[in-house]
């Protein structure tokens, strides 16, 4: 599942940052234990499903790959996607240019011996799916919705590595006193995020 959700389409990811999704994000699955998720990353390593690794100059930096590792869930720990970190050996598939023949080798590691297969792929770059490096919304929503958003900016950081959020609250039609205003609602907002602006009318 980490393999799948988080590396489909990025490099790497803080290891630190998954482990913060599975608590603060809304109807994500819930860990037993930080030691059952630790174990997860060091099998995913160790079977070759992707590397273990540090940022170096905003760069990741495989330090283990097939083998045996120790994350300490730090802030600069990431896992990289396994083709950054797999030697030519280790690598379970080598596409050659279009037209031509694609061999897929898969390591059984048990044996050290390799199956390979042979398969013929065509491949045309003019039906490619467009990819955006950056998108922004501007959306008005309703009480009820506001875990739905939580989805979508879930879904959003398992394909960038920085989304911020920007909400605007605008409550009409009713009143509020200055004191559970200022004392529970503003309190409650400066302990969540950061308030840009405010307006209050009398």
């Amino acid at each position: 599942m980490i393999e799948t959700k988080y590396l489909a389409e990025k490099d790497y990811v803080h290891i630190k940052n998954i482990l913060d999704s599975f608590y603060r994000t809304p109807g994500e699955i819930r860990l037993v234990s930080e030691e059952a998720f630790k174990r997860a990353i060091k099998d995913g390593v160790e079977k070759g499903l992707f590397g273990f690794g540090v940022l170096k100059d905003h760069k990741p930096v495989c330090k283990a790959f097939m083998e045996v590792c120790s994350p300490s869930l730090t802030e600069e720990e990431i896992i990289i996607r396994k083709e950054l970190c797999a030697t030519p050996e280790q690598k379970e598939q080598t596409v050659k240019p279009t037209g031509e023949k694609v061999v897929e080798a898969s390591i059984n590691q048990s044996e050290t011996a390799y199956e390979v297969e042979e398969e013929t792929v065509e491949r045309s770059e003019r039906f490619a799916e467009k990819k955006f490096s950056n998108v922004e919304f501007v959306v008005e929503l309703s009480e009820g919705s506001i875990h739905e958003l939580a989805k979508v900016v879930r879904d959003l950081s398992y394909k960038f590595n920085r989304v911020s959020v920007k909400v605007t609250i605008s409550a009409t039609d009713g009143e509020i006193s200055k004191s559970e205003c200022e004392n529970k609602i503003l309190e409650t907002l400066y302990q969540i995020g950061n308030v840009l602006e405010k307006s209050f009318i009398e």
